[in-house]
C-alpha cells in the first residue's frame, strides 16, 4: 500500500522521531487488535463490546485474535 501525496505511514513518521532523538514509547497492558480495514474494524468493535476495552481477560474462544502483551514484572 502505497501513501497518498501528503501522507505519511506510521513507520516514516516514528522514523522521523527516531532520527530527532525524540522517539519515545510505553507499553501498556492489555491486548491489541489491528483495526485498518473494515472487517478488522468490525472485529475490534465486537471484542470491545464482549470483553471491554483493553481488559486482559477474553473468552478463550476469541483470544487467539488478539496479540497480547504481558505486563511488565
Amino acid at each position: 500500500m502505497e501513501p497518498r501525496p501528503c501522507e505519511l505511514e506510521i513507520a516514516d513518521v516514528n522514523n522521523l522521531y527516531l532520527e530527532e532523538g525524540t522517539l519515545t514509547y510505553e507499553v501498556l497492558e492489555g491486548w491489541w487488535t489491528d483495526a485498518g480495514t473494515f472487517d478488522s474494524l468490525l472485529r475490534a468493535n465486537n471484542l470491545v463490546a464482549e470483553a471491554g476495552a483493553n481488559k486482559m481477560t477474553l473468552p478463550a474462544d476469541r483470544a487467539s485474535e488478539c496479540s497480547f502483551q504481558e505486563s511488565a514484572r
